[in-house]
């Protein structure tokens, strides 16, 4: 089961899903995952947020609609290192809303990969790399990321660079989490946001519960 809320200028998406992934055992610590997601994905626009964003004619009120959408992935594990695919947004869902405020969500390929350093029993660094290319053309998108784990706490950093106009005025985000037990952590991200032509967004703030099975 899937659930998400993300927050983002004048918008608020919101997703409920259900995903499967099977696991392949290739040869000791060796894995290969393959999965996919069926959702539906919410969108609410704030129009008056929305139009002195975008220096647009005052509006008012909000808009909203509703969309399936679907996701496929591969996940490969081979001891400390790792390797990720999705294919995302494969039904390509528009979102209705008012004028200029109508919503596409382009297919996307998604990649990432890292490695888990461990210095000593309870030191560990997880360098990590997160790639984003439309799939009809377009620029790539760019995170860099760095956690840093000591016994039960995480901290890190993320990095971002690329087409998206987001990452112009969030550049970074900082990482904390916390190891709750064996299986379960808890994990959350801030944003350190800049000012753009006379306008700062708000910081975006993430948290996730993480199960390990």
């Amino acid at each position: 089961m899937v659930a998400m809320y993300d927050q983002f200028g004048p918008y608020w998406l919101g997703k409920f899903g259900l995903s499967y992934t099977k696991r392949f055992k290739l040869a000791e610590e060796i894995y290969l995952g393959v999965g996919a997601e069926l959702s539906g994905k919410y969108m609410n626009v704030d129009l008056s947020e929305f139009s002195r964003f975008n220096a647009l004619k005052p509006m008012v009120g909000h808009d909203s609609d509703l969309r399936p959408d679907i996701n496929a992935g591969l996940w490969f594990n081979m001891k400390k290192f790792y390797a990720g695919a999705t294919f995302a947004n494969l039904l390509e869902p528009t979102f209705n809303l008012a004028g200029a405020s109508e919503v596409h969500d382009e297919r996307e390929l998604y990649l990432t990969a890292g490695y888990k350093f461990t210095l000593t029993d309870d030191i560990s660094l997880s360098p990590s790399i997160f790639l984003d290319k439309p799939l009809n053309g377009g620029q790539m998108a760019k995170q860099y990321t760095a956690m840093a784990t000591y016994k039960f706490l995480t901290v890190g950093a993320t990095h971002r660079d690329g087409r998206r106009f987001e990452f112009e005025q969030a550049p970074w985000s900082m990482i904390g989490g916390v190891t709750l037990s064996d299986r379960f952590s808890l994990m959350t991200s801030y944003d350190l946001t800049k000012s753009k032509n006379d306008f700062e967004p708000d910081p975006q703030v993430e948290a996730s519960l993480r199960m390990s099975f």
